[in-house]
């Protein structure tokens, strides 16, 4: 059985806090968010925990600033 699981899902990227909240129920189910990819979002199989996803929209992500901050929060 493979560890990565696709599933395809319409959410407007406007809708952060359904899309949040999907997340977080796929991780209760022990599918945690990998990556988005055009078509279907990528997740990989765990034990079932619960998890709260922060979703941002996309800009100055790379900033060196705000990636240390997130270390320093223990988020990856």
């Amino acid at each position: 059985m493979s560890d990565r699981v696709y599933r395809v899902k319409w959410i407007d990227p406007v809708e952060m806090d359904r899309f949040e909240s999907w997340l977080e129920h796929m991780a209760g189910k022990g599918l945690f968010f990998e990556r988005a990819g055009f078509w279907c979002y990528t997740f990989r199989r765990g034990a079932p925990a619960e998890v709260r996803y922060r979703l941002e929209t996309a800009g100055r992500l790379g900033d060196g600033e705000r990636l240390e901050y997130c270390r320093a929060l223990g988020w990856e």
